[in-house]
């Protein structure tokens, strides 16, 4: 995954995204691959530690 990132040029981030439904809200490839790679990943970082507190765990503080 790294690698492909890495070959990513700026042309292919600013190619609109194909799913016309989700292009309102995310209009380009760049745009879905910060959502992603940021906003979707924290969502579930939030998601286990309300799940470690629930079951009476610690939070780890910080999810790597």
């Amino acid at each position: 995954m790294r690698t492909a990132l890495l070959e990513l040029d700026q042309a292919a981030l600013a190619e609109p995204l194909p799913d016309e439904q989700v292009r309102q809200m995310l209009p380009t490839n760049g745009h879905a691959l910060l959502q992603i790679v940021a906003a979707h990943t924290a969502y579930h970082a939030g998601q286990l530690a309300v799940w470690r507190r629930a079951i009476g765990r610690p939070s780890p503080g910080v999810f790597i």
